[in-house]
């Protein structure tokens, strides 16, 4: 009977033993599973390939952004074109850093007379004096660029209105960040950036040339390249419109305050030294999203003239 019951003993252990080793088999094999197949980080960081262009270190991607948009939109870039992007600086109404990236207040460029005194104003004087405290009673602009319910319709917004402010002031700031430049890619927060058909599309024109790219729009008899659709400047380009737009900053300031979109403040610039948009370079810029495009890689225009 002792043995028996010895035996019973050691056998409900066995039993018990199996059972326990079986549960936590099944509880733990699948997350170890996951653990071990999927890609860490650092491997995504490694299997992320950019294409290979001489062409990418003469250019600087300049991204347009402000304090009531920045912490949601910006971020995305880090992770996305800016990877391949070996020269950027980003532009706000605000200075600051976003995930260790410097952001640079471009409004510093306007006279301090306008600063001071015109109402659009009114928001960048609050942030340099508190910072981000009382930014929540600003709305995040969401709205898609170039649709009918888009930014240009935003006019009710106190981040939209001084948005128009930043155009001319940087284009010298970002002549500053890197004056050797051969191009100048200005882009906004919630632009897609095809940085692989940028670099062969730029490739089709001569740097040496004062050139002014991108996607047509008119206000009365301007035409200027829209700013949501993203638009370039070469580095001949850019020196021009510095030298007029610091010859004449009153004169621009006082054209900037009585209209309604920065981007058509920089074409009236564009149109005074005499630097036109070249032919409709439809579809590589334009004001949709991305889905009813068809871009084929090997699809490059011929080189393009004024």
């Amino acid at each position: 009977m002792p043995q028996r019951t010895f035996l019973c003993q050691l056998l409900f252990c066995a039993i018990f033993s199996v059972s326990v080793v079986n549960i936590f088999t099944k509880a733990t094999s699948p997350a170890f599973f996951q653990q071990s197949t999927k890609p860490t980080a650092h491997q995504h960081d490694d299997s992320f390939i950019c294409p290979a262009s001489e062409l990418a270190d003469d250019i600087v991607v300049v991204l347009r952004t402000g304090a009531t948009e920045s912490l949601e939109k910006v971020p995305v870039h880090f992770r996305t074109t800016l990877r391949c992007v070996p020269n950027y600086v980003i532009f706000s109404d605000m200075e600051e850093e976003i995930e260790g990236r410097q952001v640079h207040d471009v409004l510093r460029g306007v006279s301090e007379q306008t600063r001071n005194e015109h109402e659009d104003f009114k928001l960048y004087n609050h942030l340099q004096k508190h910072g981000r405290a009382g930014l929540q009673t600003q709305s995040v602009i969401t709205s898609l660029s170039g649709s009918s319910k888009g930014d240009y319709l935003r006019t009710d917004n106190e981040g939209w209105r001084l948005d128009k402010w930043k155009f001319l002031p940087m284009i010298e700031q970002a002549l500053k960040q890197k004056p050797d430049a051969k191009w100048f890619v200005f882009i906004e927060a919630d632009t897609y950036l095809g940085w692989h058909n940028l670099l062969s599309y730029l490739s089709n024109f001569d740097s040496s040339k004062p050139y002014y790219i991108g996607k047509h729009l008119y206000i009365n008899d301007i035409e200027f390249g829209y700013g949501g659709a993203g638009f370039v400047l070469s580095h001949p380009a850019m020196l021009k419109v510095a030298s007029q737009q610091s010859t004449h900053i009153s004169a621009y300031e006082d054209f900037t305050s009585t209209h309604w979109v920065g981007d058509f403040a920089l074409g009236k610039a564009l149109q005074d030294v005499k630097i036109p948009l070249p032919r409709d370079p439809r579809p590589r810029h334009h004001q949709n999203r991305p889905q009813p495009l068809v871009l084929p890689h090997d699809n490059i225009p011929p080189r393009l003239a004024h």
